[in-house]
């Protein structure tokens, strides 16, 4: 029973996360292959996102590093839009110390819901 309980928590807690990702519609800027994956990272698309990263031939650790979407790192780009689990995948391999605080919208935060995202990548 316990497990089951555990199940169903995990199920509504994963189901929250991408709904609130989810709220969001991210427009490229341009077709390159980054914006691609800054687009996957914070629409929280995790095999999307890895998938991108291969067709890049870069390693996973290079582009949680060196990639920045619309001014942020990509893992900070994933948490601002709530796209918490591909933020925690990309802060594994991110060097030094990396926090990601997942705080629930506030009022102001909530109006700009259902806002289009243009996507660049510097």
């Amino acid at each position: 029973m316990k497990l089951l309980a555990i199940a169903l928590l995990s199920t509504l807690t994963l189901g929250t996360a991408t709904a609130n990702a989810a709220t969001y519609k991210f427009v490229a800027a341009d077709n390159s292959k980054t914006t691609q994956l800054c687009i996957a990272a914070g629409s929280n698309k995790l095999m999307q996102y890895r998938t991108t990263v291969k067709e890049l031939g870069v390693t996973e650790r290079y582009s949680a590093n060196t990639v920045t979407c619309n001014g942020a790192n990509i893992a900070s780009f994933a948490a601002k839009y709530d796209a918490m689990r591909t933020a925690k995948h990309i802060n594994k391999f991110r060097r030094g110390s990396v926090a990601i605080t997942d705080l629930a919208l506030s009022k102001e935060n909530k109006a700009n819901d259902d806002k289009v995202i243009i996507v660049t990548v510097n």
